[in-house]
């Protein structure tokens, strides 16, 4: 296996960095990853909100990748929206949720941003 690191792909709300574990080696182009441009063309001025587009980017961006989407079950252990007990102060729990959950690899929590220069700071009278 061979770690082979692609182009930052950056999109409106989404900046990832990725690697990807392929077999083979470039003389036979088994198992490389596709051309990523495409998928950074399709994703880098995408408008609509976080909770619109985290789904639908990470299962493109697993489908560049070459490993499954994930599932529709929680039992599964890869899934969006996955449930947790999240502690609190008060040694109780609540619930939460992770956009993207794989038991035994990651934990993602999928964060829109726009790009902004931010104001001069002011001095403190």
């Amino acid at each position: 296996m061979r770690l082979l690191p692609a182009d930052d792909l950056k999109g409106h709300g989404f900046q990832i960095t990725v690697f990807a574990l392929r077999k083979g080696s470039p003389s036979d182009n088994k198992g490389f990853m596709p051309d990523p441009q495409p998928f950074i063309e399709r994703w880098q001025n995408a408008e609509a909100p976080e909770r619109a587009n985290a789904q639908l980017f990470l299962s493109e961006l697993a489908d560049l990748l070459g490993v499954p989407r994930p599932g529709n079950s929680h039992a599964d252990g890869y899934s969006f929206e996955f449930p947790f007990r999240l502690p609190k102060s008060d040694s109780t729990f609540g619930q939460g949720r992770v956009d993207l959950y794989k038991r035994m690899a990651f934990v993602l929590e999928a964060k829109q941003f726009v790009s902004f220069t931010a104001p001069p700071l002011q001095p403190r009278n």
